[in-house]
């Protein structure tokens, strides 16, 4: 899954990484990335790839519906 969502930030996003970075958080959190988030995960997508950075979006708390 998290493969295909960077291969779907690519598309749409083009090869900026804060547009792909604000558009990840849009599609798995429904909400904007806030800039200490932007940031980070900039530098993270340096140290790690977009790939990981995915993964990193979808197994978080934020991601997951707790009832």
């Amino acid at each position: 899954m998290a493969d295909s969502l960077a291969g779907r930030l690519k598309r749409e996003a083009g090869e900026d990484r804060a547009k792909q970075i604000n558009l990840a958080y849009e599609l798995a959190y429904q909400r904007k990335a806030k800039d200490d988030e932007r940031q980070s995960a900039l530098e993270y997508v340096k140290d790690f790839g977009m790939n990981e950075l995915c993964l990193l979006l979808l197994n978080s708390d934020e991601f997951v519906y707790v009832d």
